[in-house]
């Protein structure tokens, strides 16, 4: 299970990164999410590693929504 998206090392990259839009950050990351919910993780270890990437995805997000 990849903890990386698009270039990205984690979801916190993806905010200070000053190069997109507040529009392309959302994006990315709802997009990261998507990607990681529908990721097949067979081991428990694939799945903690997955909670944890959606966990962070998530607060990237909530720190996205506080900045409009």
């Amino acid at each position: 299970m990849p903890r990386n998206y698009a270039g990205f090392r984690s979801a916190f990259s993806v905010l200070d990164d000053p190069a997109l839009t507040h529009a392309q950050k959302r994006k990315a990351l709802l997009s990261w999410r998507s990607a990681m919910q529908q990721a097949v993780a067979t081991s428990k270890e694939g799945r903690m590693r997955r909670s944890a990437v959606l966990t962070e995805i998530d607060e990237a997000l909530a720190i996205l929504d506080e900045e409009t």
